[in-house]
């Protein structure tokens, strides 16, 4: 992966989980590229591994702000893994992939989550995937946050929206597209 920092940054947070024994599956909602899921399911392999995806290429309209105040639409191809490809890399029971609208699919989900990677971009989405991974992840559990410091405005805005609402606050990570972590705090 071109990007070391969020590489380390997902198998920190998948050590952490397991030496902390927090419970739950591990959750990895939109996905550009494979590894993410691959060390996920190779770094613990007696945890269930959930992945949501439309897993199609598609493209969406999103709004950007420069710094002097011009607003313009553009349109942003999203890349996705191929189905099939991830099935057949991963090979494994415990790994359940999930193929839609995300904040449809988000919303099958009943299980704790020890952690959730999100790479999510649009604002009721996210918003969506937010409010629901947080009602279901244990205390000391992680959401590792894609694309908060990058181009998507509608990422940074919802994640403070939520944000807002938590007793925890997420932290920023010097990754590629600047990702945001929190930590579920523990009921002491």
């Amino acid at each position: 992966t071109a990007d070391k920092n969020r590489f380390y940054a997902h198998w920190m947070a998948l050590e952490q989980i397991d030496t902390n024994h927090i419970n739950g599956d591990i959750l990895i909602v939109g996905t550009e590229d494979l590894n993410t899921a691959i060390v996920a399911n190779r770094h613990s392999p007696d945890r269930q591994l959930i992945v949501i995806d439309e897993f199609e290429n598609r493209t969406i309209e999103i709004t950007k702000e420069n710094c002097q105040g011009e607003v313009t639409r553009q349109q942003i191809e999203i890349k996705s893994p191929n189905k099939e490809q991830l099935q057949h890399t991963i090979n494994s029971s415990n790994c359940t992939l999930l193929q839609g609208s995300v904040s449809q699919e988000i919303e099958k989900l009943q299980n704790k989550i020890a952690l959730a990677t999100i790479d999510v971009v649009d604002y009721d989405e996210l918003t969506k995937v937010l409010q629901h991974i947080y009602s279901l992840l244990s205390e000391g559990g992680i959401i590792i946050l894609h694309d908060y410091n990058h181009n998507w405005d509608s990422v940074r805005l919802a994640t403070d929206h939520f944000e807002a609402n938590i007793p925890e606050n997420f932290i920023w990570i010097p990754d590629m597209y600047g990702s945001a972590v929190m930590i579920k705090n523990k009921n002491r």
